[in-house]
């Protein structure tokens, strides 16, 4: 079982917002938004530089994981982001 607590599309909207990306949801398709990282976040070549957000009621868990990866991707911990999702 996950220790990553259940979130929704408007919790992950909220927290990415918290560390530093930026919500466009013009650039989505369908039900989707895009978090694009900040300047100020370093990303590696070839590594995109947003992260996608579905519009949900519920995060799934394998795709909370999927998240968490791609958060952990941009030089943030797991403990950072569930923290900003707290806020």
């Amino acid at each position: 079982m996950s220790n990553i607590p259940s979130f929704s599309s408007k919790d992950l909207e909220n927290t990415l917002k918290n560390l530093g990306f930026s919500i466009d949801k013009s650039a989505g398709k369908g039900g989707h938004y895009k978090a694009k990282c900040s300047n100020s976040i370093k990303i590696q070549p070839g590594q995109k530089s947003f992260i996608i957000i579905p519009h949900t009621k519920e995060i799934y868990e394998d795709l909370r994981n999927k998240i968490i990866r791609e958060v952990k991707s941009f030089g943030f911990t797991k403990e950072e982001f569930l923290k900003a999702l707290k806020k």
